[in-house]
């Protein structure tokens, strides 16, 4: 992780809240999400889904594209995805990502993705550099759970 990205990822942290900061405006970053899609399908030539649903985590919205066969044949869904582009809670930070083994995010514009987060606001977080372990202010964060917490979990998961 490089030196601006540790710096913003520090300031952006809190040691007493693990969902939101206080002031989070939900419905003013959504709207801004919601205002950036059309840019984001437009570089990417295909729709994107929206999960504006999101709760009990430390992001708050989630761009995305089903990786084929997502959808079995009973209609159930299986959020795996090519691409998504993840909204944090904090700091209008955003990353880039995928959950699928059979998807490379670097096949994808993520240069000019990245760009457009950043015309709407957005701090754009590679999502290589959240593997990193957390070593933040919220000290109970992994405490006790049997896992290793990442700067990903912090800021860019379900809690």
């Amino acid at each position: 992780m490089d030196t601006h990205t540790r710096q913003l990822m520090l300031q952006n942290d809190t040691a007493a809240h693990v969902e939101c900061p206080p002031g989070f405006d939900w419905q003013v970053s959504m709207a801004v999400v919601k205002a950036l899609k059309p840019h984001a399908e437009r570089i990417l030539g295909q729709p994107l889904k929206l999960d504006d649903q999101v709760q009990d985590a430390s992001f708050f919205a989630e761009l995305f594209v089903l990786e084929d066969g997502a959808i079995n044949p009973y209609g159930s869904t299986a959020l795996v995805f090519k691409i998504a582009i993840r909204f944090s809670a904090f700091g209008k930070m955003a990353t880039i990502h995928t959950n699928s083994t059979a998807s490379d995010v670097q096949k994808y514009p993520v240069a000019q993705l990245a760009k457009l987060l950043e015309q709407h606001g957005f701090e754009y977080i590679p999502a290589e550099f959240l593997n990193e372990p957390y070593d933040g202010k919220l000290k109970a964060l992994g405490q006790g759970l049997g896992m290793d917490c990442t700067w990903w979990c912090r800021f860019f998961d379900y809690m």
